[in-house]
This record gives structure tokens, C-alpha cells and sequence, in this order.
């Protein structure tokens, strides 16, 4: 199944790099001088027909993306990521998108936290009917996502 987002971390000279070779330059650099972090998390969505990119300044040289997979929603799935993101330091979800009648849903986590729980996280959320796979990817300055 393919994946929903791309994903890569700029450290601050990496990103400066970045801002040269966009005509958007200007409005990304606000967010680097609005902010101490040494780490930039990007992500992009291609919709096909456009490209849209968000930038999260974090604090630590790496991420995890949790890709939970499913044939519905149920309110039992809900209330599990819920409860998940109250727990966890949450930077980015997609939302729910249906592809083929398949559900897939990305959620990018603070790495201290999702790492160390993840094998807790992933049973969790694998003991509802309707979740088919929980899969996590560490994304850093050397690893970006798994290209869509």
C-alpha cells in the first residue's frame, strides 16, 4: 500500500540550503527565525495534481511515523488514537484517507516517546478488528520516509 506522506529532517544549515532554492523562501524563512530548534521536519503530500509541504521546527535530529492500516473506522479505532495522541507528543497525522477501500492513517511522533513504546502501541492498536497492520519508520537527517 502506498504511502501517504514523504518525509525528511533538515538540520538548520540544511534547511537554509533548502530556503535558497525556493521562490517561496521568504515565507519559510520566518519559521527558521522564529525558531531555536536545530531540527526541521518536512513533509510532503503529493495530491498528483499539487504538492504540499509542511515544516515543524523539532527539537531532536529524528522522528517516528506510525502507518496503521485498516479496512474501516470503527469508534473503537478512534478512541484508540485518541487515546494514543494524548499519550504521545503528536507532530503530524494525514487524517484518514481511503484508498481502494483500504484506510490508512500516518501519524509522526516525538521519537522518545513513540520508540520506546512502540511494541505497546502496535498491540494495542493490532487487537482492534478492523486495524490490519501497525508499522513505525524512523526518519532522520540520513533516512528520509520511504519515498510514496
Amino acid at each position: 500500500m502506498p504511502h501517504l506522506t514523504y518525509a525528511e529532517i533538515y538540520d538548520r544549515k540544511k534547511f537554509r540550503k533548502f530556503l535558497g532554492f525556493s521562490s517561496l523562501s521568504t515565507v519559510f524563512t520566518n519559521i527558521l527565525k522564529s525558531s531555536n530548534a536545530n531540527f526541521f521536519l518536512i513533509i510532503y503530500v503529493d495530491g498528483k495534481q499539487f504538492v504540499k509541504i509542511h515544516v515543524y521546527p523539532v527539537a531532536e535530529n529524528a522522528v517516528i511515523k506510525v502507518i496503521i492500516e485498516g479496512d474501516e473506522i470503527f469508534n473503537d479505532v478512534l478512541i484508540a488514537l485518541s487515546n494514543l495522541a494524548s499519550r504521545m507528543s503528536v507532530i503530524h497525522t494525514s487524517g484518514f484517507v481511503f484508498l481502494q477501500n483500504h484506510m490508512i492513517y500516518e501519524m509522526y511522533l516525538a521519537k522518545t516517546d513513540a520508540f520506546q513504546k512502540f511494541e505497546e502501541v502496535q498491540q494495542e492498536l493490532m487487537k482492534l478488528k478492523a486495524i490490519d497492520r501497525v508499522s513505525l519508520e524512523e526518519i532522520d537527517p540520513k533516512h528520509p520516509s520511504t519515498v510514496i
